[in-house]
């Protein structure tokens, strides 16, 4: 869940990155939940036969889900400026939020960053909206 990795593999355009940052988070996320689901049986097992395991592992996979989160609604933000409203990009806009509102869930919560980016997606996707709707009713 590196974006910074050699293999990380960026994408042509926002839509199908978007997508990519999603699709990693979906396969990463059930994995994880199942190992912390019987963390304890883990624990004892590992500890029963002696092997080592860093359980603060996990806690730097939630960092790297709110990473990708924090990769997704700036790229989102830097994309979006200048553009006028269009459906799409506010399709993308709300899938963007509705992503990182997930990784919020799982990671237990956002960095300031985070959070400040968040606020700042919201932010625009409403005004995007607003205009839109502005549009709309002067077209009436």
């Amino acid at each position: 869940m590196d974006i910074q990795s050699a293999t990380w593999g960026v994408k042509s355009n926002v839509k199908e990155e978007l997508t990519h940052i999603m699709d990693t988070f979906t396969t990463v996320r059930p994995q994880v939940d199942a190992q912390m689901r019987d963390k304890d049986d883990y624990k004892r097992k590992f500890d029963k036969e002696k092997v080592p395991f860093d359980w603060t592992l996990v806690a730097r996979i939630h960092q790297g889900a709110v990473g990708l989160a924090k990769y997704a609604m700036t790229m989102m933000l830097t994309s979006i400026q200048g553009v006028d409203p269009h459906p799409d990009l506010l399709s993308l806009m709300e899938q963007a939020l509705r992503f990182a509102f997930k990784c919020h869930q799982f990671a237990g919560g956002f960095d300031p960053e985070s959070t400040q980016a968040f606020v700042s997606l919201s932010t625009s996707l409403q005004s995007m909206q607003d205009a839109q709707y502005e549009s709309r009713s002067h077209d009436a």
